[in-house]
């Protein structure tokens, strides 16, 4: 295999795992997005906590 060969077929590897990263980046933000809202979620959900300039109305039977 030449020199050349070598450094083509590295170069090659190299945007695969690029290409990879990226995937691998992009399923991270979507998890770390949903889990953010599962916990905003159980925080309104058990704690009654709102944001900033929104209310909180709570309807008992």
């Amino acid at each position: 295999m030449e020199k050349q060969e070598i450094v083509d077929n590295n170069k090659q590897k190299n945007r695969l795992l690029e290409q990879q990263n990226k995937i691998k980046i992009i399923e991270l933000k979507a998890v770390n997005a949903t889990d953010g809202e599962v916990l905003e979620s159980q925080a309104r959900y058990r704690f009654g906590l709102v944001k900033e300039g929104e209310r909180y109305y709570q309807i008992s039977e």
